[in-house]
């Protein structure tokens, strides 16, 4: 089984993620977002850089999931959280290209079984981004975040074989909210 937790920055995904891999059989795949050369640059020209930055995380992403020996596994992503990000910031024309190299890089790759997405209203999530401090995230607003949020809404059905909208206020402690995800799951 494949569970991916998604949502917008600062939702919790990889606390959650890494809270599943300790309490189940899951292997927990966090993405790798510290060997993306160019997220800095994305975050300071969000639209010079939407294409490249897309390219890489999908195969960034598709290299994990390669990597895995699909046992079973919870990752703090879903493929698709791509097109989330893209829609806001390319141009049709590259949104074209990123979906055929979408295509191609994951032909014989499995998708999410489950996804679920930590729908954690914006204004907590950039508190928690300015908490944690990541120096190319200051810059971001409680509008982009808005943004996302609305954009992983219209994608759901994207984001994996099955999707749940798991809302949270924000104030509930890691445990619990791993615990409201095992239960979708139905992993408990």
């Amino acid at each position: 089984m494949w569970l991916a937790i998604e949502g917008i920055m600062g939702a919790g995904k990889t606390t959650t993620a890494q809270l599943l891999g300790d309490q189940t059989s899951l292997a927990p795949l966090i993405e790798r977002s510290n060997q993306h050369p160019l997220l800095s640059a994305y975050y300071s020209d969000p639209t010079r850089f939407a294409f490249e930055t897309e390219l890489i995380f999908m195969a960034l992403q598709a290299q994990q999931v390669m990597a895995e020996d699909l046992g079973g596994f919870v990752s703090d992503f879903a493929p698709a959280k791509n097109f989330v990000f893209a829609r806001t910031t390319c141009s049709p024309a590259d949104l074209a290209l990123l979906e055929d190299v979408d295509e191609r890089l994951w032909r014989d790759l499995p998708r999410p079984d489950l996804t679920v997405v930590l729908d954690v209203p914006p204004r907590v999530c950039l508190k928690r981004i300015t908490e944690r401090g990541h120096a190319y995230e200051q810059n971001i607003s409680v509008t982009v975040l808005e943004g996302l949020r609305n954009g992983y809404v219209v994608a759901l059905a994207e984001l994996g074989n099955q999707v749940e909208l798991l809302g949270l206020s924000g104030d509930e402690v890691p445990v619990e909210v791993a615990r409201q995800v095992a239960d979708l799951a139905q992993l408990g």
